[in-house]
């Protein structure tokens, strides 16, 4: 589900950044202080793939080369950065890996004479009832519109951020997300009552 990003400061004995430092210290020996941090973000990672793939599968396959390049790369990190910033930007680009990859088998598959069917909404059983919405409306939407909406409300970055990911001029990034979170709030409200009456009339047959 889209949202603001939760607020993770608490009672901790550790601060993020002394969490970091640890597991930079410990890697690649010791991998306690790495797997309570990717805990931390497992499920923020998990949805952001989810929401710029579409796929579960996919989601589930990229979030291992995440944990991957986490792994091999947090001894570059610089403590003095956004380890956030630093996490989603390499999830990003793995679901951008992907996505080039599945274009590629889809233009081999069509041009052997196959038929490419659209990306349809993952199926999540856990998933709520507004959860399920949202997922069919991310569906209808462009893949730019999906990106920037995942990038700021599921991955939580800046829209600055945003911006160097995505190669778009800042002023650009605020109009993409200001459009594309208009078109999604429309198409949810349209998803929301849809559903209402499908359950109506179930209701009401039963």
């Amino acid at each position: 589900m889209l949202h603001q990003p939760l607020d993770r400061s608490g009672p901790e004995a550790e601060t993020e950044r002394e969490l970091v430092e640890r597991v930079q210290d410990e890697l690649p020996y010791v991998t306690t202080g790495y797997t309570v941090l990717m805990r931390t973000y497992e499920a923020r990672v998990l949805r952001t793939c989810r929401r710029l793939l579409g796929n579960p599968q996919d989601a589930d396959d990229v979030y291992q080369e995440v944990l991957i390049r986490v792994f091999h790369g947090i001894g570059k990190f610089k403590l003095d950065a956004s380890f956030n910033t630093w996490l989603f930007r390499i999830t990003h680009n793995e679901c951008m890996t992907r996505l080039r990859a599945r274009a590629r088998e889809q233009r081999l598959f069509v041009s052997d004479g196959g038929q490419v069917q659209p990306v349809a909404a993952p199926e999540q059983t856990e998933l709520t009832e507004l959860g399920r919405d949202i997922d069919r409306v991310l569906a209808q939407m462009s893949f730019s519109d999906r990106e920037v909406l995942a990038l700021r409300f599921v991955s939580g970055l800046a829209i600055a951020d945003i911006a160097q990911l995505t190669g778009i001029t800042l002023s650009a990034t605020k109009m993409r997300l200001s459009r594309a979170s208009a078109r999604f709030i429309a198409l949810l409200n349209t998803e929301t009552k849809a559903s209402h009456i499908h359950q109506a009339c179930g209701e009401t047959s039963e």
